[in-house]
C-alpha cells in the first residue's frame, strides 16, 4: 500500500465501536453520558444499536 491509500482508508470504512463488559460494569451507564455529552454528539457516531444476549 502506498501512503495515500492507508490515509484514505478510513473514508472507505465504517467506524464501529463495541462495548463489553460484565453485569453491572457500567456500559449502560457510558452510553447515557455518551448521549448527555453535547461534545460527544457532534461527534461520527450516527447510531447506537442495542445487542443483548445470555450466555447459557
Amino acid at each position: 500500500m502506498t501512503k495515500q491509500e492507508i490515509v484514505d482508508f478510513p473514508q472507505q470504512g465504517i467506524l464501529v465501536s463495541i462495548i463489553i463488559g460484565f453485569l453491572g460494569s457500567g456500559k449502560t451507564k457510558l452510553l447515557h453520558h455518551i448521549l448527555k455529552n453535547r461534545h460527544l454528539q457532534k461527534s461520527k457516531m450516527k447510531s447506537i444499536l442495542p445487542l443483548i444476549f445470555g450466555i447459557r
